[in-house]
């Protein structure tokens, strides 16, 4: 059987024996200690790390294989060079087949002159530190810390004490919701998303799934066993930073376009992202892909698990080849710190010499990733002075502003009545209906009475009219003014609406409230206006 080989010709882009940031970039070594024998590298995504039947040379290891063997047959020469002649006694290197010989109890023994293995797994789409082995005792040692730490962490996924710990830091998809039954007829926004997100870090509870056993890919993870079979996988939410919209201004389409970069690759549900720092307490295969998955929030770019939509092959060749190559994803996936106890060896009762914890950590840590840059031009291209107002989408501000407003209790002891159009303690009823002429942001409140009737409010106004550029300033005045007067309420969504009188066009959505229903606002604006305005909407997911 002759397997056609898998080419990453880019494996050879990169130093192998350089320090990372060295050599223009293209140093990849993070750490090295020969007499532990250990070298920690930062992986380029898209590599793989071991060699398999069709691909022996493009991989990880033997790219750093060939670049020690190169460097140490460098040092051997000139070794021979300066002492001109070998002693009897001299060990004898055969520079051909990389070996060298040693003379024991009367028998030559042959060793490599270069070991090379990886104790550890690293998806070939994903980045970051990576362990290599250069002494067998060592890959021995390491290779046990990960499995006793999968064995106590499934006993007690609370202890801290294990000898070794990996934190991953990914970008993953905010992807809000329609209101269904399953969640009340609520409108999912994607400040909702991000606080459900927060709370695991905030709680520091245990993300728990549970893996179907399968040779195929993507695998299965579901929060419920399916049978003894099913492997138990945990991992914890250790931070979330800000997101950042994809949809909404240019800042923010530019941003899709450079973490998607195949056209059409982006779900469409998806409206921002968020960088998350995860620590593996169990090692499954693709764990942080699957369980985030399952969790609702996606790794950007990841096809199997719903980050991205798969794109047409590239075709090679001439038109009457139908040969065609896939262009792998690049995952917003980083192994960014790496955390073990190192070995001391001694010899066992067999003469063998094995590697027991000692009492000094060593922490290894990356502190950008690969889409950093880009995160980055974005902030700045939205805080620059030019910046307008009304290209702002979302910030952490916003976030929390938008949480305190979702609902709101009344305040004081008026009994307003849906009924009524003026509380006499209070002050008249908000208009119900008020619209900003031109492109603007609109929210929709639904107040409810405490005789339990209920009346919906639509709001539009500029950034000059409510003092900000995010949805929550537009909804804050007419929230206050109705706690005063007696109403609960809620801010069922929002949107943009176009108005050029007589015509009010509703569209879009809103990150903090999430999409409003533009049918309803429609109706409300025809019959509730005090004009002849009519009103179209369009539901379209991808408007802003």
């Amino acid at each position: 059987v002759h397997n056609p080989p898998r080419r990453f010709p880019a494996v050879n882009e990169y130093d192998w024996g350089a320090k990372s940031g060295d050599m223009n970039d293209r140093g990849v070594v993070v750490a090295k200690d020969d007499e532990i024998g250990y070298m920690i590298v930062d992986k380029p995504a898209g590599l793989p790390v071991h060699g398999t039947v069709d691909n022996v040379l493009e991989n990880v290891a033997a790219a750093v294989g060939r670049s020690l063997l190169e460097s140490r047959e460098t040092a051997l020469r000139q070794k021979l060079a300066n002492r001109g002649k070998l002693g009897r006694d001299e060990e004898i290197f055969d520079m051909t087949n990389s070996t060298k010989r040693k003379r024991k109890r009367g028998k030559q023994k042959k060793e490599p002159l270069v070991y090379i293995s990886n104790p550890q797994r690293l998806d070939q789409n994903t980045s970051g530190l990576f362990v290599l082995s250069t002494k067998k005792e060592f890959a021995s040692y390491f290779a046990k810390l990960l499995r006793k730490k999968t064995d106590l962490q499934l006993a007690d996924d609370t202890r801290t004490d294990c000898a070794v710990h990996k934190t991953y830091r990914c970008l993953v998809c905010v992807s809000p919701g329609r209101a269904d039954a399953a969640n009340g007829g609520r409108t999912i926004s994607a400040t909702d998303e991000l606080a459900r997100l927060r709370r695991y870090a905030e709680e520091g509870s245990t993300v728990r799934h549970w893996l179907e056993p399968s040779i195929r890919a993507p695998k299965t993870f579901a929060a419920v066993q399916g049978n003894s079979s099913w492997a138990e996988c945990l991992l914890k939410v250790r931070q979330v930073g800000d997101a950042f919209p994809v949809v909404g201004s240019e800042a923010a389409n530019n941003l899709s376009s450079t973490l998607w970069e195949e056209k059409g690759s982006k779900p469409p549900e998806c409206v921002a992202v968020v960088e998350v720092e995860i620590e593996l307490l169990t090692g499954r295969t693709h764990q942080i892909r699957g369980q985030m998955s399952a969790e609702g929030f996606p790794l950007v770019a990841d096809i199997g698990y719903g980050g991205a939509l798969p794109t047409p092959p590239i075709p090679v060749g001439s038109s009457s080849v139908t040969k065609s190559i896939k262009v792998p994803e690049k995952l917003a996936l980083q192994c960014c710190q790496l955390e073990f106890i190192e070995p001391k060896y001694h010899l066992n009762k067999k003469d063998e010499l094995v590697g027991v914890p000692s009492d000094k950590w060593r922490t290894f840590r990356l502190e950008r990733a690969f889409w950093t840059p880009m995160l980055e031009d974005y902030s700045t291209s939205t805080c620059t002075a030019n910046a307008g107002v009304a290209e702002a989408t979302f910030s952490r501000s916003d976030e929390k502003n938008a949480q305190q407003l979702k609902t709101t209790v009344p305040n004081g002891d008026a009994d307003a009545d849906a009924g009524d159009e003026r509380n006499t303690l209070r002050g008249p009823l908000p208009q119900r209906v008020r619209l900003s002429p031109g492109k603007n942001k609109y929210v929709v409140i639904e107040a409810k009475s405490r005789s339990g009737e209920m009346l919906q409010f639509v709001r539009s106004a500029s950034p000059s009219e409510c003092g900000g550029q995010y949805h929550a300033d537009i909804a804050r005045d007419i929230v206050k003014k109705l706690a005063l007067l007696g109403y609960s309420c809620s801010v069922t969504g929002g949107g943009r609406i176009d108005y050029v009188a007589p015509h009010a066009h509703v569209y879009g959505f809103s990150y903090g409230f999430g999409k409003g229903d533009h049918e309803l606002v429609a109706k409300i604006i025809e019959k509730q206006s005090d004009d002849e305005t009519y009103a179209t909407f369009d539901d379209a997911d991808d408007l802003y």
